[in-house]
């Protein structure tokens, strides 16, 4: 049973909800209609693992995505800008001379319309035809599940218009206090054999390379957060170029403290792996200040700036295909 709450008000008088999932086993899940934010999600010991705010005042607020859905390009876009069609096509620069997860008005900022169909929650959000700067309509649907200690994530969409898309989710986990302190006593685990090389702004340059080549970013057999609290990183999980129909594991974040673990499983071919060095200071849930490295965020996407990387596999969605991706965050405690 989904249950569900008003959260608030946006400045418009548009009611936020906040839906609430509890499972067999005792997990709970807060999912918010602004921004498709996974708000919360408790174990069964009460313990909340993400990082994020108590009132919805503080989502408006400038912060780090916390746990919003990523659209309609997730990553980077170099110059802000990309040519379709032969046309040209400028979006809004947010991070520096680029784009940052399409800009200020993404999906992070959207208030989704929410059904409840059995035991799925539905969200829908509709992005219309320029906005940002994007062509195409584009009509996008979440399906949210929550059985037993699995949280599943299934993203669709459509267009109207020929358009990149590559929509990701942006939760902050910390399975030791739910962001009280550093995840330095975490260890992550990557389950991909490459990864794609990145220029001073953190865009791909194009090349790829074999993580066993490349010491620092070998994650295969799980290494601990203090070994790298800068890592910002783009993963290609074997094989490197496909879209599969069926979910691969991509990673494993554990606390060596608690034993709380969530396994990351999707459809995509790569994860953004980001220990979260520049989380600012900010006043989250239960009291707790956020700074850097409270909170490891794990995205699985498309290649990112594949739009303008003529050899990466494209993003583009065509008007009459659908756009499918696949998410999990499986929970487990020693």
């Amino acid at each position: 049973m989904i249950k569900v709450e008003n959260f608030g008000y946006l400045p418009n008088g548009e009611t936020v909800k906040a839906y609430i999932f509890e499972t067999a086993l005792g997990f709970r899940a807060t999912i918010l209609s602004y921004g498709a934010t996974l708000q919360s999600l408790r174990f069964p010991d009460g313990t909340d693992v993400t990082l994020g705010f108590g009132t919805l005042q503080d989502y408006l607020g400038e912060h780090p995505y916390f746990g919003a859905a990523i659209g309609r390009v997730a990553n980077r876009i170099s110059q802000a800008s990309f040519n379709l069609a032969g046309q040209r096509y400028n979006i809004p620069k947010n991070e520096g001379k680029n784009n940052l997860h399409s800009g200020p008005e993404g999906f992070d900022r959207a208030n989704w319309m929410g059904t409840i169909e059995g035991e799925t929650l539905i969200l829908r959000h509709t992005s219309p035809d320029g906005h940002q700067g994007f062509p195409g309509e584009l009509m996008t649907e979440l399906h949210f599940t929550f059985q037993d200690k699995t949280l599943s994530l299934n993203i669709q969409a459509q267009t109207n218009k020929a358009c990149p898309v590559n929509i990701t989710y942006h939760p902050y986990f910390n399975l030791t206090n739910g962001g009280a302190s550093p995840c330095s006593d975490h260890t992550l685990q990557i389950l991909a054999n490459r990864h794609t090389h990145k220029n001073d702004d953190g865009l791909p340059t194009g090349e790829i390379s074999f993580t066993d080549n490349s010491p620092d970013l070998d994650y295969h057999a799980g290494k601990s957060i203090r070994k790298n609290n800068t890592l910002d990183q783009n993963y290609v999980v074997s094989p490197p170029f496909e879209h599969n129909s069926k979910k691969r594991k991509m990673a494993k974040l554990s606390s060596d403290i608690t034993g709380r673990k969530v396994i990351i499983c999707s459809t995509y071919p790569c994860l953004q792996a980001y220990t979260g060095a520049a989380i600012p200071s900010l006043k989250g849930k239960g009291g707790n200040t956020y700074g850097a490295n409270h909170g490891v965020a794990l995205e699985p996407q498309g290649f990112p700036n594949a739009i303008n990387i003529e050899h990466f596999p494209t993003n583009v969605l065509q008007p009459g295909d659908r756009y499918n991706h696949n998410i999990s965050y499986t929970f487990k405690s020693e």
